[in-house]
C-alpha cells in the first residue's frame, strides 16, 4: 500500500471524527488524475512523438492515448487529424503511486518551487504545470533533446473548497503560506 493512501485513509478517520454528521459518501477524495502533454506540430514527426510517448508512459505507469487536432487551424500549421501529444488519466491504485512519486521524489527535484497556491484551485480541481519530466527518476537523459512539459490535472469529490485543501494537505502536497 502506498504511502499517500495510508495517509488517505488517515485523514478520512480524522475527518469522520470531527464531521459526525456528515454522510461516508460526501467526504473528500481525489477522483482522478489526468497527464497530458503536447508538442504541437513537432509530435508529427513519428521519433518525436515515440519519445513523448515512452515519456509519458514511464512517468505515468500505464499506457497513454494519442491527442489529435479535430479541426485545421491554419495560423498555426495545423490539420486536422494531427498528432499533436498524448493523454493518460489515473485512477484508484495508480493514482496514489503516481502521487507517491510526485510528491515525495520528483517535488524536491524542482527548481525554485514554493509550494502551491491555496487560492489557485477550486472545489473540484488543481490543476498546473511542470517544465521538464526530467524530474521523475523514469526519465533519463537519453531524452535530452526532448524537454517537454506535462499537465497535471488533480479532480476531486468535494462539497467544499476547504475540505479539499485540508485533503491535500493532510497528503502532503506543499501549500506556500
Amino acid at each position: 500500500m502506498s504511502y499517500t493512501l495510508q495517509m488517505y485513509k488517515k485523514f478520512i478517520d480524522d475527518f469522520s471524527k470531527n464531521h459526525k454528521n456528515i454522510n461516508c459518501h460526501n467526504f473528500p477524495k481525489i477522483k482522478s488524475i489526468s497527464l497530458s502533454v503536447c508538442e504541437g506540430k513537432d509530435a508529427s514527426e513519428k521519433k518525436v512523438f515515440n519519445d513523448l510517448f515512452t515519456q509519458l508512459k514511464l512517468v505515468a505507469g500505464q499506457c497513454p492515448v494519442k491527442t489529435t487536432a479535430k479541426t485545421s487551424q491554419a495560423a498555426f500549421k495545423i490539420r486536422s487529424g494531427m498528432t499533436l501529444g498524448a493523454k493518460v488519466t489515473l485512477r484508484k491504485k495508480k493514482l496514489y503511486h503516481f502521487l507517491d512519486r510526485f510528491i515525495y521524489i520528483a517535488l524536491p527535484r524542482m527548481k525554485n518551487f514554493d509550494g502551491f497556491s491555496a487560492k489557485s484551485f477550486s472545489s473540484s480541481s488543481i490543476s498546473f504545470g511542470v517544465d521538464t519530466m526530467h524530474i521523475f527518476p523514469e526519465i533519463d537523459y537519453t531524452f535530452q533533446r526532448l524537454r517537454s512539459g506535462l499537465n497535471i490535472s488533480i479532480s476531486f469529490e468535494s462539497k467544499h473548497k476547504e475540505d479539499s485543501i485540508l485533503l491535500l494537505k493532510s497528503i502532503n502536497l506543499p501549500f506556500k503560506n
